[in-house]
Protein backbone atom coordinates (compact mmCIF):
# COMPACT_ATOMS: atom_id res chain seq x y z
CA UNK A 1 0.00 0.00 0.00
CA UNK A 2 2.73 2.38 0.25
CA UNK A 3 4.75 1.59 -2.77
CA UNK A 4 1.11 1.92 -4.51
CA UNK A 5 0.36 5.09 -2.54
CA UNK A 6 3.63 6.67 -4.53
CA UNK A 7 1.90 6.02 -7.59
CA UNK A 8 0.30 9.24 -8.57
CA UNK A 9 -1.02 10.42 -11.88
CA UNK A 10 1.96 12.24 -12.75
CA UNK A 11 4.11 9.69 -11.87
CA UNK A 12 2.17 7.28 -14.35
CA UNK A 13 2.21 9.89 -17.17
CA UNK A 14 6.09 10.31 -16.25
CA UNK A 15 6.54 6.51 -16.96
CA UNK A 16 4.24 6.55 -20.30
CA UNK A 17 6.40 9.61 -21.35
CA UNK A 18 9.91 7.21 -20.46
CA UNK A 19 8.13 4.15 -22.43
CA UNK A 20 7.57 6.62 -25.22
CA UNK A 21 11.44 7.74 -25.28
CA UNK A 22 12.71 3.55 -24.60
CA UNK A 23 10.94 3.38 -28.05
CA UNK A 24 12.36 6.55 -29.82
CA UNK A 25 15.66 6.64 -28.68
CA UNK A 26 16.56 2.91 -27.90
CA UNK A 27 13.86 1.08 -29.59
CA UNK A 28 13.61 -0.81 -26.34
CA UNK A 29 10.00 -1.98 -25.55
CA UNK A 30 10.71 -4.23 -22.59
CA UNK A 31 11.57 -1.39 -19.92
CA UNK A 32 8.99 1.09 -18.80
CA UNK A 33 6.69 -0.08 -21.40
CA UNK A 34 6.52 -3.46 -19.84
CA UNK A 35 4.74 -1.61 -16.94
CA UNK A 36 1.46 -0.70 -18.91
CA UNK A 37 -1.23 -3.05 -20.46
CA UNK A 38 -3.18 -2.89 -23.75
CA UNK A 39 -6.24 -0.56 -21.63
CA UNK A 40 -3.16 1.57 -19.89
CA UNK A 41 -1.84 2.88 -23.39
CA UNK A 42 -5.27 3.47 -24.48
CA UNK A 43 -6.48 5.28 -21.70
CA UNK A 44 -3.02 7.37 -21.41
CA UNK A 45 -3.15 8.06 -24.66
CA UNK A 46 -6.29 9.88 -24.57
CA UNK A 47 -5.37 11.50 -21.68
CA UNK A 48 -2.46 12.77 -23.74
CA UNK A 49 -5.01 13.84 -27.12
CA UNK A 50 -7.33 15.38 -24.54
CA UNK A 51 -4.86 17.70 -23.15
CA UNK A 52 -3.26 18.54 -26.84
CA UNK A 53 -6.62 19.07 -27.99
CA UNK A 54 -7.44 21.60 -25.17
CA UNK A 55 -4.20 23.24 -24.93
CA UNK A 56 -2.11 23.42 -28.04
CA UNK A 57 -5.00 22.24 -30.45
CA UNK A 58 -8.42 23.06 -32.05
CA UNK A 59 -10.14 22.89 -28.58
CA UNK A 60 -9.87 26.51 -27.60
CA UNK A 61 -9.78 29.42 -30.51
CA UNK A 62 -7.24 31.54 -28.96
CA UNK A 63 -4.64 28.12 -29.80
CA UNK A 64 -4.99 28.05 -33.66
CA UNK A 65 -5.83 32.25 -33.51
CA UNK A 66 -2.25 32.71 -32.43
CA UNK A 67 -1.32 30.75 -35.59
CA UNK A 68 -2.76 33.18 -37.98
CA UNK A 69 0.78 34.62 -38.56
CA UNK A 70 2.08 30.59 -40.04
CA UNK A 71 -1.21 30.23 -42.01
CA UNK A 72 -0.72 34.02 -43.84
CA UNK A 73 3.00 33.21 -44.69
CA UNK A 74 1.91 29.45 -45.84
CA UNK A 75 -0.61 30.64 -48.17
CA UNK A 76 1.13 34.11 -49.37
CA UNK A 77 4.64 31.76 -49.96
CA UNK A 78 2.23 30.05 -52.30
CA UNK A 79 0.51 32.67 -54.02
CA UNK A 80 4.48 34.76 -54.82
CA UNK A 81 5.48 31.31 -56.26
CA UNK A 82 2.60 31.32 -58.48
CA UNK A 83 2.24 35.07 -58.95
CA UNK A 84 6.08 35.02 -60.40
CA UNK A 85 6.47 37.78 -57.08
CA UNK A 86 9.12 35.22 -55.57
CA UNK A 87 12.22 33.21 -56.49
CA UNK A 88 12.04 30.58 -53.65
CA UNK A 89 12.06 27.10 -54.39
CA UNK A 90 11.88 26.14 -50.82
CA UNK A 91 11.04 27.58 -47.58
CA UNK A 92 11.57 26.03 -44.59
CA UNK A 93 10.63 26.63 -40.67
CA UNK A 94 11.17 24.62 -37.67
CA UNK A 95 9.60 24.52 -34.53
CA UNK A 96 8.22 22.10 -31.66
CA UNK A 97 4.58 20.56 -31.37
CA UNK A 98 3.64 23.90 -29.96
CA UNK A 99 3.78 25.25 -33.13
CA UNK A 100 2.62 22.37 -35.13
CA UNK A 101 -0.70 21.86 -33.93
CA UNK A 102 -1.72 25.12 -33.45
CA UNK A 103 -1.05 25.23 -37.13
CA UNK A 104 -3.02 21.98 -37.81
CA UNK A 105 -5.35 23.83 -36.15
CA UNK A 106 -6.25 27.01 -38.30
CA UNK A 107 -5.81 24.82 -41.09
CA UNK A 108 -8.50 23.04 -39.88
CA UNK A 109 -7.08 19.31 -40.06
CA UNK A 110 -7.78 16.64 -37.73
CA UNK A 111 -10.82 18.69 -35.62
CA UNK A 112 -13.03 16.43 -33.47
CA UNK A 113 -16.61 17.22 -33.88
CA UNK A 114 -17.85 17.41 -30.98
CA UNK A 115 -14.70 18.20 -29.25
CA UNK A 116 -13.07 15.92 -27.60
CA UNK A 117 -14.27 15.39 -24.40
CA UNK A 118 -13.67 12.79 -20.80
CA UNK A 119 -16.83 11.65 -20.61
CA UNK A 120 -16.75 10.06 -24.46
CA UNK A 121 -17.96 6.47 -25.09
CA UNK A 122 -15.57 3.93 -26.28
CA UNK A 123 -17.18 3.92 -29.80
CA UNK A 124 -16.34 7.70 -30.21
CA UNK A 125 -12.68 7.78 -28.46
CA UNK A 126 -11.58 4.53 -31.22
CA UNK A 127 -12.98 7.29 -34.05
CA UNK A 128 -11.39 10.56 -32.74
CA UNK A 129 -9.75 11.93 -35.26
CA UNK A 130 -7.15 14.31 -33.12
CA UNK A 131 -4.46 11.71 -31.72
CA UNK A 132 -0.97 13.34 -30.40
CA UNK A 133 0.87 10.14 -31.18
CA UNK A 134 0.82 11.11 -34.87
CA UNK A 135 -0.26 14.92 -34.66
CA UNK A 136 2.52 15.99 -32.68
CA UNK A 137 4.61 12.66 -32.51
CA UNK A 138 8.44 13.14 -32.55
CA UNK A 139 10.09 14.79 -35.70
CA UNK A 140 6.20 15.37 -36.80
CA UNK A 141 5.96 18.08 -39.98
CA UNK A 142 3.84 19.67 -42.49
CA UNK A 143 5.07 19.88 -46.11
CA UNK A 144 3.15 22.21 -48.39
CA UNK A 145 3.90 20.47 -52.36
CA UNK A 146 2.90 23.79 -54.89
CA UNK A 147 3.16 22.34 -58.77
CA UNK A 148 1.70 23.28 -61.88
CA UNK A 149 1.30 21.11 -64.55
CA UNK A 150 -1.90 22.17 -66.78
CA UNK A 151 -2.20 25.93 -66.03
CA UNK A 152 -3.31 25.76 -62.58
CA UNK A 153 -1.21 25.91 -59.54
CA UNK A 154 -2.02 23.52 -57.51
CA UNK A 155 -1.16 22.61 -53.39
CA UNK A 156 -0.87 19.44 -51.93
CA UNK A 157 -0.71 19.10 -48.33
CA UNK A 158 1.81 16.19 -46.01
CA UNK A 159 1.44 15.81 -42.34
CA UNK A 160 4.21 13.21 -41.24
CA UNK A 161 4.87 12.73 -45.15
CA UNK A 162 1.46 11.61 -45.85
CA UNK A 163 -0.64 13.38 -47.80
CA UNK A 164 -4.46 14.81 -46.63
CA UNK A 165 -7.60 16.21 -48.07
CA UNK A 166 -7.87 19.96 -46.79
CA UNK A 167 -10.73 20.82 -45.47
CA UNK A 168 -12.94 22.74 -48.73
CA UNK A 169 -10.57 20.54 -51.63
CA UNK A 170 -13.86 18.68 -52.44
CA UNK A 171 -11.97 15.80 -51.79
CA UNK A 172 -9.42 16.27 -53.75
CA UNK A 173 -5.57 15.74 -52.89
CA UNK A 174 -4.23 18.31 -55.35
CA UNK A 175 -6.11 21.24 -54.52
CA UNK A 176 -6.10 24.67 -56.98
CA UNK A 177 -4.68 27.53 -55.06
CA UNK A 178 -7.90 29.66 -55.21
CA UNK A 179 -9.88 27.15 -53.35
CA UNK A 180 -7.35 26.80 -50.61
CA UNK A 181 -7.53 30.90 -50.35
CA UNK A 182 -11.42 30.36 -50.31
CA UNK A 183 -11.00 27.77 -47.65
CA UNK A 184 -9.22 30.27 -45.67
CA UNK A 185 -10.60 33.40 -46.24
CA UNK A 186 -11.68 34.44 -42.97
CA UNK A 187 -8.88 33.05 -41.12
CA UNK A 188 -6.13 34.81 -43.25
CA UNK A 189 -8.41 38.34 -41.90
CA UNK A 190 -7.37 37.56 -38.31
CA UNK A 191 -5.89 40.13 -36.42
CA UNK A 192 -3.21 38.30 -34.45
CA UNK A 193 -2.72 41.88 -32.57
CA UNK A 194 -6.35 41.73 -31.64
CA UNK A 195 -6.98 38.33 -30.90
CA UNK A 196 -3.02 37.76 -28.69
CA UNK A 197 -2.20 41.43 -27.49
CA UNK A 198 -0.86 41.19 -23.82
CA UNK A 199 -2.95 43.92 -21.46
CA UNK A 200 -0.70 45.28 -19.39
CA UNK A 201 -3.19 47.75 -17.68
CA UNK A 202 -5.39 45.47 -15.20
CA UNK A 203 -9.10 46.95 -13.50
CA UNK A 204 -8.35 46.86 -9.76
Amino acid sequence: PARAALLTNDVLALLFDLCGYDVAVFGVYDRFCALFGEEDFEALEFLDDLDTFWKKGPGHSVNWHMAVHLLQDFVGTAFGVANDTSQRTASLRFAHAETIAPLLAILDMFVDDPPLMHNMSAKERSQRKWRSSFVTSFASNVAGILYNCTGDWKLRVLVNERPFILPGCNRSLDCPLTTVYAAYADRLQLDYDAECAVHTECPM
